[in-house]
């Protein structure tokens, strides 16, 4: 082959490449855009905050996290697998409260949030939290009793009567009024060591937002 046409073979091998890269930008841009930064806000004296909600994790964590939720919301569904990583990720340094905010439109949330606290009474919140998300479809068709065996609740006649008379009610109005006091209108939303945000974070996200708090802490 003659030095002319490798030339000319390898400039337009040089142009293909670049077509490609160009293409890949264009779709990763258009099909997966990059996660947009969260609007935070600093709450003052986060560490007097009355929360009432079930914590996981340590309570002296270096890094308390409080998630505001909704049985009924997708996107509070969509983020429960990141958080459920970053606690798996830092057992000892990351704790999570769950504080209940059931939106006025979804007619089913405040009675599922009502359920899991009554779950949380036979220590079971965690687990039965997780199942009212899996099955999140189904709620105001499901009997709440018919998860708990899977939650591994032992008092089922206990649970139900917790459940029918709204025994833990007054737990889930406590999220509601921390949110208002909070001026929090949008959900899922965390207070992460006092710094609040909204949105269904990335596990990529939340995990940079948990480092950071983490330097934070050292510095200190």
């Amino acid at each position: 082959m003659k030095t002319k046409d490798k030339i000319s073979l390898a400039f337009t091998g040089v142009l293909v490449l670049c077509a490609l890269t160009i293409t890949g930008f264009v779709i990763q841009q258009e099909f997966f855009p990059p996660e947009p930064e969260p609007q935070v806000r600093q709450v003052d004296n986060w560490q007097q905050l009355q929360l009432n909600g079930r914590q996981t994790g340590p309570a002296e964590a270096s890094v308390q996290i409080v998630e505001f939720f909704d049985y009924q919301c997708p996107y509070c569904k969509q983020v429960q697998s990141s958080v459920q990583a970053i606690q798996q990720k830092y057992p000892k340094k990351v704790s999570v409260t769950y504080e209940h905010f059931p939106l006025s439109g979804h007619e089913h949330a405040f009675e599922a949030a009502v359920a899991a606290e009554c779950a949380a009474k036979q220590d079971r919140f965690k687990p039965y939290h997780d199942l009212l998300f899996a099955n999140q479809d189904r709620l105001g068709t499901l009997a709440y009793s018919s998860l708990a065996p899977e939650a591994n609740i032992e008092d089922i006649t206990s649970f139900n009567r917790c459940v029918q008379e709204q025994q833990t009610a007054t737990v889930v109005e406590s999220g509601l009024d921390l949110a208002e006091q909070l001026g929090i209108d949008a959900i899922p939303a965390f207070i992460i060591n006092g710094k609040l945000m909204t949105g269904a974070l990335s596990e990529q996200r939340l995990d940079g937002l948990v480092q950071q708090a983490l330097a934070e802490r050292n510095k200190q």
